[in-house]
């Protein structure tokens, strides 16, 4: 049994969440995901970046279908 690494590279990070370079740093500035800056480069804790990335499609299935607002009843 391998255990995952609690604190990943960027890169690793990249793979775990799936987006791009530009979000995983967006996440980073505003404090969403917990990273440190260890030789230079930086490392992202595993369980935030899953947690963020939960948050993220729970934002996206909340929100209205893009152009069209809220469904209306027919009533």
């Amino acid at each position: 049994m391998r255990l995952r690494p609690m604190w990943l590279t960027e890169a690793e990070a990249l793979r775990v969440v799936g987006r791009a370079p530009s979000t995983l740093r967006r996440w980073r500035y505003q404090g969403e995901v917990k990273a440190q800056k260890l030789f230079g480069q930086w490392r992202y804790e595993r369980e935030s970046l899953e947690a963020c990335e939960l948050e993220q499609v729970r934002r996206y299935m909340e929100r209205p279908f893009p152009g069209r607002g809220r469904k209306q009843d027919d009533s």
